[in-house]
């Protein structure tokens, strides 16, 4: 794990220095993680694979949670795509379901706030949520507001999180 951990470390030192590549780049760089992973028979940054579930509030694209999706894979985690666009309800359905350690999330309206805050009140305890989208840039006190555990300005930023959390397989029962 520790080899890998490094190489995850380094692609991040080199997206500080450079700035971070565009979208067709990050996917490829997500896939030679993940070959890297692969071909060194090692589960990830984790004895273990947390799992991650993966949507869009209002986001009809949903080109930043792909990448998000990409690389959360890439590293070790077993990722649940739930889709674009789906409602609060079915992300509440797929969290007690699946008993995620973590739900990734964009948002990208202030009209999204109220079923942002549901999500964040009626998740299970133990599934941590990390949201990105410019509406936290322009409103840094929504993810308070809505009981989010983390914005992820960029890949980076989530990669970062993903480093020093320390996922506890004993939360999950």
């Amino acid at each position: 794990m520790e080899p890998f951990r490094n190489r995850v470390t380094a692609q991040l030192e080199r997206w500080r220095l450079n700035g971070l590549p565009g979208h067709t780049t990050l996917h490829q760089q997500a896939r030679e993680l993940a070959t890297l992973r692969q071909k060194g028979g090692m589960a990830g940054l984790w004895p273990w694979r947390p799992r991650m579930l993966a949507a869009t509030l209002d986001d009809a694209i949903g080109q930043g949670i792909a990448v998000i999706r990409h690389f959360a894979a890439a590293v070790g985690m077993e990722v649940i795509d739930l889709g674009l666009c789906r409602s609060p309800e079915a992300i509440l359905a797929a969290c007690r379901d699946h008993r995620p350690e973590l739900l990734g999330l964009t948002v990208l309206q202030f009209t999204s706030e109220e079923e942002l805050a549901r999500i964040g009140s009626r998740r299970p305890t133990e599934c941590h949520l990390v949201v990105g989208g410019p509406i936290f840039k322009a409103d840094p006190a929504l993810a308070g507001r809505c009981g989010c555990d983390f914005v992820a300005r960029d890949v980076a930023a989530f990669l970062n999180y993903l480093l020093n959390t320390p996922w506890d397989r004993s939360e999950i029962s």
